[in-house]
């Protein structure tokens, strides 16, 4: 009985572990806010490749705003309108999708807008966070967001839309923007390793 129990815990171990993989960058253009050229503390209403209307952009902050900076110089800004990016890839099924996004609340705003991210498949809301209690004042925090399709909405483009939780006179900024996408189906040989486990377990309880 031991023995049966000890063949079928290593072929489940086989079957699960086999079928790990790596998660899959997907492109992201313009993740860091890099691409616009800016002098210290200047900022611009657009920023390269998102979509920003209203007061949102591109912001080079300076040492008086932040302690610490995430990716680069640049970051994006947004007082409460959507900045977002369609995406060249497409949804799809059986996909364990994890979004990242670095979120800060500058040293010279007295209070945090907070942030609200989203995952979008066209038109459809995916996943979403919003918060502002795990920001901290003059530091960039990594937010991260993570949803598992179904067979709903394959084949759609997926969008990143990055705001601020409240409306107000204060900014939220982002940057280093990362996206990644990795299969939650086993593979066919993680379902040979397996299969083979299980003949093994019946070889044994034949013998016994």
């Amino acid at each position: 009985m031991k023995k049966t129990t000890a063949l079928l815990s290593l072929a489940l171990s086989m079957f699960f572990l086999s079928g790990t993989c790596i998660a899959t960058p997907i492109t992201v253009l313009n993740h860091s806010f890099e691409e616009d050229s800016l002098a210290e503390g200047a900022w611009i209403y657009t920023a390269s490749d998102w979509s920003t209307p209203g007061d949102a952009g591109t912001f080079n902050p300076t040492s008086g705003q932040y302690n610490t900076f995430s990716d680069g110089e640049n970051v994006a800004y947004t007082k409460g309108q959507e900045i977002g990016q369609v995406l060249s890839s497409t949804l799809a099924a059986d996909t364990l999708y994890t979004l990242n996004v670095d979120v800060g609340w500058r040293l010279d705003n007295s209070a945090a807008s907070g942030y609200n991210i989203g995952l979008w498949a066209g038109s459809n809301l995916l996943a979403s966070v919003a918060s502002s209690a795990d920001l901290i004042q003059g530091e960039f925090v990594t937010v991260d967001l993570s949803y598992i399709s179904t067979t709903d909405y394959v084949g759609e483009n997926l969008k990143v839309v990055l705001d601020t939780q409240t409306t107000g006179s204060w900014q939220t900024n982002f940057d280093n923007v990362r996206l990644d996408a990795q299969t939650t189906v086993p593979e066919p040989s993680s379902l040979l390793l397996f299969t083979v486990g299980l003949v093994g377990l019946g070889f044994a309880r034949r013998k016994k």
